[in-house]
């Protein structure tokens, strides 16, 4: 007899989750393969009890999949614990490819972030340089400005002395 165990688990106590280790998943796929002894066989039905559906939600889907059928060591375990285990890894790993795009826009978005934070400062720098720049510049030419200044002042007075001199 085959079990299909990706159909359904049924747990006792809420959400099984499938421990990361292959030791831990194979020992507790055994103890769940143990719990869920399928027969088909329908000779035995005087000794096995028949599994019902009420209270379970999605009861055409499970219905359609599994025939009622004869169930042994089921009985602590109630509809409301069954959890529908479609293939675990697919699961982890669309999960994992969604975080990386998530990672990677968010990667990018602040690479552009601090790409920009760099453009700035750059140009800041660069006005700083212009700024001290031109007030250097500006000195100078002001300096210039003074000493042009007080040589036509000297130019200007020797030339009235000179035209003094000459009345």
């Amino acid at each position: 007899m085959k079990l299909n165990f990706r159909v359904f688990v049924i747990c006792m106590y809420g959400p099984f989750t499938l421990p990361k280790k292959k030791r831990r998943k194979e020992k507790n796929l055994k103890k769940l393969t143990s719990m869920l002894l399928l027969h088909e066989e329908e000779t035995k039905a005087k000794k096995l009890k028949t599994f019902s559906f009420e209270g379970c939600y999605d009861k055409d889907w499970i219905s359609s999949l599994n025939k009622p059928r004869l169930l042994r060591n089921l009985q602590q375990f109630g509809c409301d614990d069954i959890l529908f285990y479609f293939n675990f890894q697919e699961h982890l790993q669309l999960k994992n490819n969604e975080i990386n795009t998530l990672k990677q826009g968010i990667e990018l978005k602040d690479k552009q972030i601090i790409d920009k934070n760099k453009s700035i400062q750059q140009i800041q720098t660069d006005n700083e340089i212009i700024k001290k720049n031109l007030n250097d510049k500006e000195k100078q030419l002001s300096s210039n400005y003074e000493k042009i200044i007080k040589e036509l002042k000297e130019s200007y007075q020797n030339d009235q002395k000179e035209i003094e001199q000459q009345k």
